[in-house]
């Protein structure tokens, strides 16, 4: 599971993927006189939404995302709502 750095409250504006400076954010200050700003950025996990609904009798679910954008791989434990489920392994990219 990789961690994402965002710049707004909605996790639109990427800044950071897995460590990768994928989007950096930069700005210039000056030290000298001891300029500063302050900067509210938001971590999340990788998340997708669900391609389809769900119901108690699904077996298999399918991301709106690819498996590999979100680091989906098998041994994760994905929540939905307030249920836990184990990935066992997934197909696709």
């Amino acid at each position: 599971m990789s961690l994402k750095l965002y710049k707004d409250a909605l996790l639109t504006d990427i800044v950071s993927e897995g460590g990768a400076q994928s989007n950096p954010d930069s700005d210039t200050y000056n030290g000298t006189t001891g300029e500063y700003r302050d900067k509210q950025l938001h971590l999340a996990n990788a998340h997708s939404t669900l391609a389809a609904g769900i119901d108690a009798s699904t077996t298999a679910i399918t991301l709106a995302d690819t498996a590999a954008s979100v680091g989906l791989v098998a041994g994760l434990v994905i929540i939905i709502d307030d249920e836990q489920m184990y990935v066992e392994g997934h197909s696709g990219t």
